[in-house]
């Protein structure tokens, strides 16, 4: 509900294109897009019985030997205190599953190691991370290492952990 009042309050500011009367179909569908999401995002952070710590939050730590420089998109913490990556997509649904499946989601196994070297601690292996597709109001994580809380298909079974990956 939240999302839809403050979409309809900041188009006029923040999407001009969108608030004139011939962007009403596009803008309805966006607003619905993001309701769903809205919903299922909140849905999985009380399953997994995640903390949101963050978004646009900024690691400290080094990776290849130079100092990690970027925002991640969502940062959660587990109920064992562990952290949690979700990194966020408008569109793609095959495409960043595919990425998980087959062991190419390079981008999401770098915000992974740069939260697990945060405040100095190592905690590689232990970042569960995944992408959700806003438009499509999905996640995709993988089995082995992958967020809590995602449900059925969500969960990509054959994909290797993202350490694994990293390594």
């Amino acid at each position: 509900r939240r999302t839809g009042e403050i979409f309809s309050r900041r188009v006029i500011t923040d999407a001009a294109t969108l608030a004139r009367p011939a962007a009403a179909r596009q803008r309805l569908e966006l607003k619905t897009q993001l309701e769903r999401a809205s919903r299922a995002f909140f849905e999985l952070v009380k399953r997994g019985r995640y903390e949101i710590i963050g978004f646009e939050v900024e690691p400290g730590g080094t990776l290849l030997g130079k100092e990690f420089r970027g925002r991640l998109d969502c940062v959660l913490k587990a109920s064992d205190g562990s952290p949690a990556l979700v990194d966020l997509k408008y569109a793609g649904i095959k495409k960043y599953r595919d990425l998980i499946e087959t062991g190419r989601a390079l981008q999401l196994c770098v915000y992974s190691a740069a939260l697990a070297q945060d405040g100095g601690k190592s905690r590689r292996g232990k970042v569960a991370s995944g992408y959700f597709i806003v438009d499509r109001a999905k996640l995709w994580t993988p089995a082995k290492g992958g967020l809590s809380g995602a449900q059925g298909d969500e969960v990509i079974a054959a994909a290797p952990s993202l350490a694994e990956v990293w390594e």
